[in-house]
């Protein structure tokens, strides 16, 4: 499924939208009130999570991560 079609499908306006990530793989960007984060939408792998409150992203990820397709 490609992202125009996961956006069309799933996509809340100004909560949930899918964008191209790292490695061409679809992710998931959500936004509320309380926090932004990044699912990856193969396996829910949480890539990002910021809770709104907070000046950085609490999550870590490498930065030597790679991604297989």
């Amino acid at each position: 499924m490609n992202i125009a079609q996961l956006n069309a499908d799933y996509g809340i306006a100004d909560k949930v939208k899918f964008v191209e990530g790292e490695g061409g793989f679809p992710v998931a960007e959500i936004s509320n009130e309380y926090a932004q984060a990044k699912i990856s939408v193969y396996a829910g792998q949480v890539l990002s999570f910021k809770p709104v409150d907070q000046a950085e992203d609490i999550m870590f990820l490498s930065s030597t991560a790679y991604y297989l397709a």
